[in-house]
């Protein structure tokens, strides 16, 4: 006979058992059905994606996943495309400031009379004179009369306008590298590439099944060669324990550079900027040399030859008391 505690141990140990062995099954169920709904989900990112509306350049959106090509178009809302039968216009005959209208009564009505004659004879019943304000929100007041009348479309003005409603409304397209937008039928700017698509970026690396293929080009990129590339490189180095551990990395900029001649010019210090590096001595020997060029500055040195010692003494005199305080200098008119 066991004992019953062991019994009862027994049987929470089964049970225990049980349930693990049920949560294991049902973790096994919840991870396949998360695997089926992720390969769903990139089942359907690849390719196109577009909205429930989307009509080539008219409405909705689109989205290609592969090549990166996108859409959009923005449809204008109670379109005239929604109203294929013959629709009442409104035509303006003319429009006059009140300025410039009659002030008379009866100079007025025979204006407004022979004006209504222009209108052809069988819209001129529903003709109508109203007053509008043509001041377009800016502080002044612009009145204006104007002279309109209301009839259905022609034909050809209805075929015009579901033309243009087809294209009513902005549209976005991004294709080989070039964004086109567009609005109501128009194109508005283009940016990007506009002579030649971008060439195709070939893929670094393929996955077949267990498989992985690198292109060639990613092969070429990785090999170290001698010397080492423009780009940048490491300089490794062999440590006392037998590791290597980076000495250096170099930037690929080479230690010389060639120009052209004609790019660069070295620049000389004028004359002038000599003298005024010399000091204000050498600033007014500089003038004082240029005024003995010129014609006064030589007839004054012809005067000052024919002078006899005496008299430059006495000249050079009248210049020091001259420049001292109290002389021509130092006068006040």
């Amino acid at each position: 006979m066991s004992d019953p505690k062991l019994q009862a141990v027994g049987a929470q140990l089964s049970a225990l058992s049980t349930q693990i062995q049920t949560e294991s099954a049902a973790r096994v169920a919840a991870d396949a059905a998360l695997a089926a709904r992720i390969g769903s989900i990139e089942t359907a990112r690849v390719g196109d994606i577009q909205s429930a509306n989307y009509v080539p350049g008219v409405s909705g959106w689109k989205l290609n996943s592969l090549t990166g090509e996108f859409e959009i178009n923005s449809c204008t809302l109670g379109s005239a495309a929604n109203a294929p039968e013959r629709q009442m216009v409104s035509v303006e005959v003319s429009s006059w400031s009140k300025y410039d209208l009659p002030k008379n009564a009866a100079n007025l009505l025979q204006f407004m009379q022979a004006e209504l004659q222009k209108v052809a004879e069988e819209y001129r019943h529903a003709a109508e004179f109203e007053e509008f304000d043509a001041s377009y929100g800016d502080e002044s007041f612009n009145a204006r009369l104007f002279l309109s009348y209301s009839r259905l479309e022609t034909e050809e003005e209805l075929a015009d306008r579901l033309k243009k409603a087809e294209m009513a409304g902005s549209h976005i397209s991004i294709k080989n590298g070039v964004t086109t937008v567009s609005c109501n039928g128009v194109v508005r700017y283009t940016i990007g590439n506009l002579d030649q698509p971008e060439p195709e970026q070939p893929l670094p690396f393929r996955v077949d099944g267990d498989k992985v293929y690198l292109s060639e080009a990613t092969i070429q990129d990785g090999i170290i060669k001698s010397p080492w590339p423009a780009a940048w490189g490491v300089r490794m180095k062999l440590a006392a324990d037998g590791k290597c551990y980076a000495a250096g990395i170099g930037l690929g900029l080479s230690s010389q550079f060639i120009t052209a001649a004609e790019k660069f010019a070295i620049k000389y210090p004028t004359e002038f900027e000599r003298k005024l590096a010399g000091g204000v001595d050498a600033v007014l020997d500089a003038i004082a040399g240029k005024i003995s060029e010129t014609k006064l500055g030589q007839d004054l040195k012809e005067q000052a030859d024919k002078l006899t010692p005496a008299q430059a003494d006495q000249v050079k005199e009248v210049i020091r008391a001259e420049l001292r305080q109290g002389g021509l200098l130092w006068r006040r008119r």
